[in-house]
């Protein structure tokens, strides 16, 4: 992960956690740019369109893209059939986000390229925020658990490019 990025999004976090108190844990990573993932109590209450109303979504709404931004990232109408019904793509539940990367792992990624490009991204992100703390166990734990799931459920093929990417980083995966 890129130190400067890492640097400006623990700031930015420390605002935004003094505006809005429901954090459970705040990812960051780089789909799409460097971006916060969110999980955030007002989820559970507000599903779909009813999110609009939140807290959370107001206190975010107008936050501009940059290098890093903390912004919300639209989900598109095959983006919610893909990872499920949240209006924005960078905000989902631990088991969400979770469950999105081996959706994708899983159904979208066609060759080996593709598979490691993704398994790179999984090794970047960082949780910058956890309710419970201990930050860096729960990014290993994420990992460790994402592998184990995608391992189970991929193709031969594909556990083969993911068990000769995770033994070469196993520094992130274990």
């Amino acid at each position: 992960m890129n130190k400067k990025i890492l640097r400006i999004a623990k700031k930015k976090f420390q605002v935004l956690a003094k505006q809005y108190s429901q954090f459970n844990v705040v990812f960051l990573d780089n789909w799409h740019g460097f971006r916060f993932v969110y999980d955030v109590e007002e989820l559970k209450k507000y599903h779909g369109k009813n999110f609009y109303k939140s807290r959370f979504y107001k206190l975010l709404k107008n936050e501009k893209p940059a290098i890093f931004t903390a912004n919300l990232y639209k989900a598109s109408r095959a983006d919610k059939k893909l990872y499920g019904p949240n209006p924005f793509l960078n905000c989902k539940t631990y088991r969400e986000y979770y469950n999105a990367y081996a959706v994708y792992l899983l159904k979208k990624t066609n060759n080996k390229r593709q598979v490691i490009k993704e398994l790179k991204l999984i090794k970047n992100l960082r949780v910058i925020y956890s309710k419970n703390g201990d930050e860096r166990n729960l990014e290993r734990k994420f990992r460790r658990l994402l592998i184990q799931k995608v391992l189970r459920l991929a193709s031969q093929h594909k556990r083969s490019i993911i068990r000769d990417y995770v033994n070469k980083n196993k520094r992130y995966f274990s």
